[in-house]
């Protein structure tokens, strides 16, 4: 009987021993169920802040500083940063969220006393930057991987700051990747209960980190496209300016008639040519090409295309003119952009033009009467003359070199200006059209209308690239004489 109550005792206890485990397990598995609760009901608080910032018109500073206060907030920390890559191969901070102990020395002030409190924070709240590979953010951005320091004595990649207010107790540094393409680390430290970090907390900070370079990412795109956006705006603006400054139609000129084509490579272009009517029946013909391409180059054109139409109403040499306009941007003009000019006044009366060049391609004369005067004898020639390109030299120096010569310009005669983007145009050979190719063509029409030789020029030269689209803009002006007057 004994020996039966003794082992039924024992059941007892077993059994009861067993109900414990099962609650105690049981209680566990709920605490693990909250714990992933909780996670999850933080990280989709987190993403959809994060969804709201992006959408919104905040700053990317302003999203470094959400990340950062999440980051805190979901682990119970007293601090936290985020540092992004810079172009120097370093990490600098992004956001700091309360004092985050700094991951460097801050050294000493002069005469070797330690910083006040209220400059530690003014440097805190700068944030910092660290050289590639150096400390613990260094050594996460290297390796890609979690660190988690609780015995922050015992490890001598911490920073210990004299100041209490900056000294680590634990530190929890996880990087943030975005498709394997790195974005950029966050980081907290001291958790506010004076316990280290748990791997709840290290999981948790994870998950953010994920979610956190997916917003980064995010973010990144659609600010690009806002500035692609703005781009497109300015250089709309510019186009449309560019296209007031040229020509609507081609004026009717006494003696001459007039034919001309501007197309850009891009939206906007760095080419340009003008059409200005002088007093005693003259007129005035430019064509100019600013080297580079784009916003720059455009609003260097109008300058110029501006202040040669102001010039050239006052003065009657071609070459003074280009002094002038030299004169006027030397000292405005990028060490790094140039333009290439030719400006030539033709004078229905005296039957003559007058050219100067400003080291522009060679302008093109067709003249149908040879030295003795006999019509259809005449010849086909590059006019060349000295002259540098606008903006490259002083205006003493760019007088002593320009030239100007005076031909004569009769009826029947040609006079064709161009810029590069036409003779310099490629094929499929990468083979250029070349001056020759063009003299070729004006020779063989030369006695055709300006309109038609110019739509002669335009497609051989199209002939010849084959369908490649133009890589520089083209400009092709073309003046033949006329029996009026």
């Amino acid at each position: 009987m004994i020996w039966f109550f003794a082992g039924l005792s024992i059941g007892v206890i077993c059994a009861w021993v067993g109900v414990q485990y099962f609650r105690q397990n049981a209680r566990v598995l709920e605490e693990e169920k909250q714990r992933l609760e909780q996670e999850r009901t933080l990280v989709l608080e987190f993403m959809h802040n994060l969804v709201a910032e992006v959408s919104g018109d905040s700053s990317k500073k302003d999203l470094h500083r959400r990340i950062v206060h999440a980051a805190v907030l979901g682990t119970g920390a007293v601090s936290g940063a985020l540092y992004v890559p810079t172009d120097r191969q370093s990490m600098r901070t992004a956001a700091v969220v309360g004092f985050f102990p700094p991951q460097k020395a801050l050294g000493e002030e002069e005469g070797g006393v330690t910083p006040a409190r209220s400059d530690l924070i003014s440097r805190i709240s700068e944030g910092e930057e660290l050289g590639a590979g150096e400390g613990i953010i260094g050594e996460v951005a290297r390796t890609g991987e979690v660190v988690l320091i609780n015995n922050p004595d015992e490890d001598p990649r911490i920073v210990r700051h004299p100041d209490p207010m900056l000294r680590v107790r634990a530190l929890l540094v996880v990087p943030m990747f975005f498709r394997k393409r790195f974005v950029g680390i966050v980081a907290v430290a001291n958790p506010a209960d004076g316990m280290g970090f748990s791997e709840t907390d290290s999981s948790l900070a994870v998950s953010l980190a994920e979610q956190a370079a997916l917003a980064i990412h995010n973010a990144d795109q659609m600010h690009l496209q806002m500035e692609r956006q703005r781009l497109d705006i300015d250089l709309s603006l510019a186009a449309n300016i560019q296209r007031m400054l040229l020509p609507g139609h081609l004026p009717d000129v006494s003696g001459v008639e007039l034919a001309a084509v501007y197309q850009t490579a891009q939206q906007v272009g760095g080419d340009m040519y003008s059409i200005i009517s002088l007093p005693e029946g003259r007129t005035g013909i430019g064509i100019a090409d600013v080297s580079g391409k784009g916003i720059a180059a455009s609003l260097l054109m109008a300058i110029c295309q501006t202040s040669l139409s102001h010039i050239a109403r006052e003065e009657v040499s071609a070459s003074r003119v280009l002094s002038l306009l030299n004169a006027s941007i030397i000292d405005s003009i990028r060490a790094d952009m140039f333009v290439t000019m030719i400006y030539a006044v033709i004078d229905p009366v005296s039957r003559t033009v007058r050219i100067a060049r400003a080291g522009h391609e060679l302008p093109v004369l067709v003249s149908r009467t040879d030295a003795n005067g006999k019509t259809g004898g005449g010849t086909c020639s590059e006019l060349f003359s000295e002259g540098m390109a606008l903006g490259m030299v002083p205006n003493e120096l760019f007088e002593e070199t320009i030239e100007e010569k005076t031909v004569p310009f009769g009826p029947e005669d040609l006079m064709v200006l161009y810029t590069d983007g036409i003779t310099e145009r490629v094929n499929r050979s990468e083979e250029e059209y070349s001056t020759d190719r063009l003299l070729d063509v004006i020779r063989s029409e030369k006695g055709s209308s300006a309109e038609d030789l110019k739509s002669s020029i335009l497609g051989s030269v199209e002939s010849f690239s084959e369908g490649l689209a133009p890589p520089d803009d083209m400009t092709l002006l073309v003046v033949k004489g006329t029996n009026s007057n």
